[in-house]
């Protein structure tokens, strides 16, 4: 009971009063919602996990107070601090360690009381080698020169970990729990301890192929904005590494708004692409269609054209114009009634090309390009189907993917 005493008396200290969004605040609810609260200490303290690790927590030696103070808040105490500077070599730090666990916090980052609790929870159910999570800001205000007075804002919502969203931007944040021994058994060389150590140390748990998990909860607070120490040119410097480890020939160049960044793969070899469009009548889309095709920079492809029931004159006039173009298909798939895969299946069967793309024929191509930016990622071994956003007339969007589990199995993302 005098740790558990203990223990409350430091997160008293940390969040005297306890740093949440205003009521009312729809991130206020949430929180209600999804986090233990501080009045359940006592009842996180009495779990006992599966595997009891033993956390290293290596931080920069300028670390703030209430970082220190947030570590030493956790519910579970098996851990130890380790201090490091910029110069310091982490492997050997990493190699000096008896913990299961490493993990790399930057000095801006306040652990949630429950961080190490929702970890060991995870592992219990998951194998892990690397770990990161959500976190949001924490604001400080004094009042009278004595009390302390933290709100919590602006949540980040972190999506699962995708190489390429790594490669646009640096969205994994500022702490991740690293297996000690995945470390040392792929030899995984880490730099120097500054602000893009996670950065650049993410895209080698990846290349090494280690599992990398995403907990969905705010384990951490940031201080105070990491972003004045944002440098573009490190950053995309760290990309470009990466991607020659992987022998990916490809340019990196600023991305659209800040802190973003485009891949742009060389394409290996201009393979042909079979452009497969079922039709039944609806001329003047066709004909948009077809047409924005023909401007396309990309030029060794087919058009397949499935037709099927189409009834009007014009449709079949219209064809007798197309089929005169070498690099157009006409094709009378004949079934009865509206079935989509069997269409398709008829045009992919009578194809010659190595690459398929499944277009719609009310679909008007607006890049000229879009043959090369699709296959620039068809090409790769770790890519089997490229989409791309779709615009209404008026630029809003209709489409921009598919998301996994929505309504029990998935759900266009519009």
């Amino acid at each position: 009971m005098k740790i558990v005493k203990l223990l409350k008396k430091v997160y008293n200290k940390i969040f005297r009063i306890t740093a949440r969004p205003k009521k009312g605040n729809e991130y206020f609810a949430w929180i209600n919602n999804n986090e233990p609260k501080v009045s359940q200490i006592d009842e996180l303290k009495e779990f006992v996990p599966k595997y009891k690790y033993k956390f290293s927590f290596i931080v920069s030696d300028n670390i703030e107070e209430d970082t220190l103070d947030s570590i030493k808040a956790q519910t579970y105490s098996n851990y130890e601090i380790i201090k490091v500077d910029k110069d310091t070599n982490v492997n050997d730090v990493v190699k000096e360690s008896n913990a299961d666990y490493i993990v790399f916090l930057y000095d801006n980052c306040v652990l949630s009381f429950f961080a190490l609790y929702e970890v060991l929870k995870k592992l219990e159910t998951q194998n892990s080698d690397v770990i990161y999570s959500d976190s949001d800001k924490l604001e400080i205000f004094e009042e009278d020169g004595k009390r302390r007075i933290k709100v919590r804002k602006e949540p980040i919502f972190r999506v699962d970990f995708a190489i390429d969203t790594l490669r646009a931007t640096n969205y994994i944040g500022n702490a991740i729990f690293v297996k000690k021994e995945s470390i040392e058994k792929n030899n995984i060389k880490l730099n120097k301890y500054d602000n893009n150590f996670i950065y650049d140390s993410m895209f080698k748990f990846y290349e090494n192929n280690l599992l990398i998990t995403h907990i969905p909860k705010m384990l951490y607070h940031e201080l105070w904005n990491k972003d004045k120490y944002y440098n573009e040119n490190e950053e995309i410097e760290i990309i470009k590494n990466h991607l020659n480890r992987l022998n990916l020939s490809a340019k990196v160049e600023k991305g659209i708004n800040y802190k973003q960044y485009r891949i742009v793969y060389d394409i290996n070899n201009r393979s042909k692409i079979s452009i497969i469009i079922p039709n039944m009548d609806h001329i003047n889309d066709l004909k948009k269609c077809v047409e924005s095709i023909k401007k396309s920079t990309y030029d060794n492809y087919e058009i397949i054209i499935v037709e099927n029931n189409s009834k009007n004159n014009d449709t079949f006039e219209y064809y007798n114009i197309l089929e005169k173009d070498d690099k157009i298909k006409i094709l009378k798939c004949g079934i009865e009634y509206f079935n989509f895969s069997k269409i398709i299946n008829f045009g992919v069967q009578n194809a010659t090309g190595e690459y398929i793309v499944l277009l719609n024929n009310d679909v008007e191509i607006l890049t000229n390009n879009w043959l090369e930016n699709m296959l620039m990622y068809a090409q790769r071994k770790d890519v089997g189907v490229v989409g791309v956003k779709l615009l209404f007339n008026d630029n809003s969007i209709q489409h921009a993917g598919v998301i996994i589990g929505i309504r029990g199995l998935a759900r266009s993302y519009v």
